[in-house]
């Protein structure tokens, strides 16, 4: 029997080398679209995205609410409480898949007036609706997915998915330059979406075959609280959207909707670092989520620190060169005409480093089901985001827009959170971590400006510059890092835990040949 580590670290490999190919074939595909469709389509496409984070919200927060349900019944074999849930959740995932439909539709009214362009766009509300059909697509089956997931097998679905996303990026690809058709794009999405799910579903059935046995419908307390949890999921995933889900939206109204396309160009690196840092950090929610049912609270507290010290890196590393590169980054692939101002920069910065240093916030948000007690200070900032988006986009424009996500969290859930999770679940006094996560902050904000002024004395450009700088970025940091972590004991166990998981990974492999 495997390990909680070594099913966290099989997950977190597996999707670490699948998502390699599928994040290279991303950039080439966005590559071809901005080549062959130019500005206007690819802010149109942007968008899209964002009307689609606020149609999602059709979904209630199942997802996560799914997930820590079947925390329990899986520690405590108890199958036929996992099979009622399946059953549950079917139904339920078929009538999200509705309402995403229903809100789509009634959207379309609206569509017009976000989008800011000089002239129309031919088949736009076509284009639109193949975009609501691969969300709705996405839905079908979807549920099969969580219970892979809670089971820990997540490396399942990486395996499945990247050959599928593969097979469809390539289509895609191929059908940007040879039809230079646009609905024809979509569809392949479409087709590509159904399949995954279908695959996944067929590997579920395998992998837990009493799934599919008749079983007794779930109890009305399991339901309720089952609801419960969702309704406080809901608040989050309503605000999340507000904060995160927005920023398209406002920017293509206020400013423009090619400036979206530019926009999402800037994030495509960001987000491609973020989803490394997704599957290591999410790798361990469901290894917490069994670690709340069976350790106690001072092991919990010291994976969390050693967690936060992990975040600490992508702070002050990661997030450091990505502000300091991205500009080289954007100028050697799509040129110049493409950058955006320094203060857009500086905030779209400025909100990576936040999401680098909550990650151990959230992971243990979601494994302890703490959204009761935390749901309305996410309200708040959401309230706040939308205020303060309106009234910094007037002032600074796109800038304005973006910044005003990070004030928002600053104000309010940044602090919020933890006191709860300290107080309530820790038992422990709030104000060490504080202290921690504010100075990380603002070494990171150092160390970010530092390696920048440092990587423009550097007298190169093109691809050669970028790398010459990116090596004396990430070398500097790294040197600051450890110059401040070094002696810190949780450091020693992180240290500690990754060299026996490569060691372990590097044993599969000699194993493997």
């Amino acid at each position: 029997m495997a390990s909680r580590t070594e099913k966290s670290t099989r997950t977190a490999v597996a999707s670490f080398l699948n998502s390699t190919l599928g994040k290279v074939l991303a950039f080439v595909s966005k590559t071809a679209f901005i080549n062959v469709f130019g500005r206007e389509m690819l802010g149109l496409n942007g968008l899209f995205s964002n009307v689609i984070s606020l149609l999602c919200l059709a979904d209630l927060g199942f997802g996560t609410a799914m997930a820590y349900s079947y925390y329990k019944p899986i520690a405590e074999n108890d199958t036929k409480k996992i099979a009622a849930l399946n059953k549950f959740y079917s139904k339920v995932y078929l009538i999200i898949a509705a309402a995403v439909s229903v809100a789509g539709v009634a959207f379309v009214p609206f569509l017009d007036s976000f989008v800011n362009l000089d002239h129309e766009i031919e088949h736009m509300y076509l284009y639109y609706g193949i975009a609501v059909l691969n969300t709705v697509c996405s839905y079908l089956f979807a549920y099969k997915q969580t219970l892979i997931t809670a089971h820990q097998h997540g490396y399942i679905i990486s395996r499945y998915t990247v050959v599928t996303s593969t097979v469809s990026t390539i289509m895609q690809i191929v059908i940007i330059y040879a039809t230079r058709n646009y609905i024809a794009y979509l569809m392949v999405g479409v087709v590509f979406t159904i399949i995954n799910n279908l695959i996944i579903s067929h590997q579920a059935n395998k992998l837990y075959p009493y799934i599919k046995e008749p079983n007794e419908p779930l109890s009305k307390a399991d339901r309720r609280g089952i609801f419960d949890n969702m309704g406080s999921i809901f608040l989050y995933k309503l605000s999340s959207v507000m904060i995160n889900g927005t920023d398209n939206l406002l920017i293509s109204k206020m400013v423009s909707t090619v400036a979206v396309g530019d926009y999402s160009n800037y994030l495509m690196p960001i987000n491609m670092i973020s989803s490394y840092a997704n599957i290591l950090f999410y790798s361990f929610t469901a290894s917490l989520g069994n670690m709340m049912v069976s350790d106690g609270k001072e092991k919990q507290y010291r994976v969390f620190k050693v967690i936060q010290t992990m975040s600490a890196w992508f702070g002050i590393v990661v997030s450091a060169c990505t502000y300091a590169l991205v500009d080289d980054f954007i100028i050697v692939w799509l040129g110049k005409d493409f950058l955006v101002d320094k203060y857009t920069v500086c905030a779209i910065g400025l909100n990576f480093l936040l999401s680098c240093l909550l990650y151990p916030i959230w992971i243990y948000r979601e494994a302890a089901g703490i959204y009761l007690k935390t749901k309305y200070i996410m309200t708040a900032t959401a309230v706040l985001n939308i205020g303060l988006s309106i009234l910094m986009g007037k002032w600074i424009g796109m800038a304005g827009i973006i910044f005003a996500s990070a004030v928002s969290k600053l104000l309010t859930y940044i602090w919020y959170e933890p006191i709860i999770l300290f107080r309530d679940h820790f038992k422990k006094s709030v104000w060490g971590y504080f202290v921690s996560f504010f100075a990380t902050l603002v070494i990171s904000c150092g160390a970010g400006f530092g390696v920048k002024l440092l990587a423009d004395m550097i007298p190169l450009s093109g691809i050669l510059g970028f790398i010459v700088k990116g090596i004396v970025c990430f070398a500097a940091t790294n040197i600051l890092y450890l110059i401040l972590y070094f002696k810190n004991p949780y450091f020693k166990e992180l240290l500690a835990r990754v060299k026996s998981l490569v060691g372990g990974v590097i044993g599969k492999f000699k194993k493997a040949k």
